[in-house]
């Protein structure tokens, strides 16, 4: 990993820790506030949900070399907007008392897959339709630490509604294709990369005999770099910034 890389993902990095102490801080205050802290009805809880939301594409800039050792940079345009996540959550959790609030903390599994297909390439300020018909895919594979404060828990099993929110980081394998155009035509390959991942997600949800049932919203950020080798000597690093909101929905069960 290139020393720019890694202080960028020490940057992303950063940003993410202090997105979660300063949820923890303001959720420490609130349970002080309603005096629940040290309620004798606090019980511990286990979650386990699925989640499918959309996703910020991210943008993509990309370092091409040819044959001869000659690096051109591109800007891509016109990508579509919206990618999908896929999330398996773990979470445990403890009611500060009368099942009204606590905290929790747990794993993502995510995976997220975007079309990043650009319509047109900017270089050097000129901008190439891209002729090309194939359609270029990014995805990842990781894992994000997630942890936060919740609003509106009751026992067990009683119909109720809550609310949470969560920051999220963390990070894993991207994987993107891309292609070359050669004097034999276009070249498609494909390259694995690295990647962090920071945000934050806000949840409303209703809980019917511990099933799980809501809506969240969420932003996401990161960065990643994936390197990618052509036949004829060519190679390509593609550095993909995300920045964006996006929606979902998910279902669960409460143990």
């Amino acid at each position: 990993m290139s020393k720019p890389y890694m202080t960028l993902a020490a940057m992303g990095l950063t940003r993410g820790v202090w997105c979660l102490v300063a949820t923890l801080a303001v959720g420490q205050a609130v349970g002080q506030a309603i005096g629940e802290e040290n309620d004798p009805g606090a019980f511990s809880y286990h979650n386990l949900m699925l989640s499918v939301s959309t996703a910020p594409v991210p943008k993509v800039k990309e370092d091409s070399t040819d044959g001869a050792g000659t690096t051109t940079h591109y800007e891509w345009d016109g990508m579509r907007d919206t990618g999908y996540r896929f999330a398996v959550t773990g979470l445990c959790g403890k009611s500060s008392g009368e099942g009204r609030s606590g905290w929790q903390f747990g794993l993502d599994l995510a995976f997220a897959t975007y079309d990043i297909t650009p319509q047109s390439f900017d270089v050097s300020g000129a901008t190439f339709n891209n002729s090309s018909t194939a359609t270029l895919h990014y995805r990842t594979l990781g894992v994000n630490v997630v942890g936060g404060w919740q609003y509106g828990l009751s026992t067990l099993d009683d119909l109720h509604a809550f609310v949470e929110i969560m920051p999220f980081l963390g990070g894993g394998v991207a994987f993107a294709s891309n292609e070359v155009h050669t004097v034999g035509g276009y070249d498609e390959q494909s390259g694995t990369g690295g990647y962090f991942q920071y945000g934050m997600r806000i949840g409303g949800y209703i809980v019917e005999k511990r099933w799980i049932f809501g809506a969240v919203a969420n932003y996401t950020g990161g960065r990643s770099k994936v390197d990618i080798d052509f036949s004829g000597g060519y190679s390509s690093t593609l550095t993909l910034t995300q920045s964006g909101f996006g929606l979902g929905g998910v279902v669960g069960y409460r143990f």
